[in-house]
């Protein structure tokens, strides 16, 4: 595993292994990857099966070891009655799966009564002109010191860049906003924790150098949370933990 993907993969990992007490979980992991969360997860001994409609995806999850990875549209995905899962995890991707109603109710099939949902998303909408101007001069410095690649230009730092996002993400992808997210899950699910994160190193890591040490990939994440805790930028990130339990009428 590069050193970026190391520190993306313990990064959702102080999130998630909390949530995991009592024992060995069942978890369905939607939206694995390259499974390298769900390897993680594996060897903690739970029992993990990583969902992916990317081929490619699904076929270097199991070279890295991944004993259940499924090539399947999460809506398209089915499972036994008597094989029901403890958690449910969307790292990154229900803002993809459409529509977000149908989804949660594919959710609670597939999760044990008092099983929970996990979110790891982003809130596109909250981007703002404080934190687009943190995140372009961030990468600006990184590619003068040469950390990022050479052909790691992104898309929303040309040009009128907060309205490329904006314009990217609510028109051209029509993805689920957080606060839609967040608004649905809480009318199907019973929310226990919801929290703001970073999330704009994702980009930055997408983009390092595999040769960069990881304590310097690091310093990317560092960076963001100290920016987040001092109120020099908005956190994008959104992470959500709901209960599948009876909500009142």
């Amino acid at each position: 595993m590069t050193p970026a993907r190391q520190v993306a993969t313990d990064h959702t990992m102080s999130f998630i292994e909390p949530l995991l007490t009592g024992g060995v979980k069942s978890i369905l992991e939607v939206g694995c990857g390259n499974g390298d969360l769900a390897v993680a997860l594996q060897q903690k001994g739970h029992q993990i099966t990583g969902l992916d409609s990317s081929e490619e995806a699904i076929e270097t999850a199991k070279q890295a070891g991944l004993k259940a990875a499924i090539c399947k549209g999460f809506l398209d995905f089915t499972s036994s009655p008597d094989r029901l899962f403890d958690h449910l995890l969307f790292t990154r991707s229900i803002h993809h799966i459409q529509p977000l109603s149908w989804v949660l109710k594919k959710a609670k099939s597939l999760l044990k009564q008092g099983g929970l949902i996990v979110i790891e998303d982003f809130s596109y909408e909250t981007m703002d002109q404080s934190t687009m101007n943190w995140a372009a001069a961030l990468w600006n410095f990184l590619q003068m010191r040469e950390t990022l690649t050479d052909e790691s230009k992104d898309f929303y730092l040309e040009g009128p860049a907060l309205e490329q996002w904006h314009l990217h993400y609510h028109k051209e992808h029509a993805i689920t906003s957080g606060a839609e997210i967040t608004k649905l899950v809480s009318e199907n699910f019973k929310v226990e924790s919801k929290e703001v994160c970073p999330y704009l190193y994702r980009y930055f890591l997408k983009a390092v150098g595999e040769k960069i040490p990881q304590e310097e990939v690091q310093k990317i994440l560092d960076l963001e949370v100290e920016a987040i805790s001092t109120s020099r930028i908005t956190a994008v990130g959104l992470r959500l933990v709901a209960r599948h339990e009876a909500l009142p009428s």
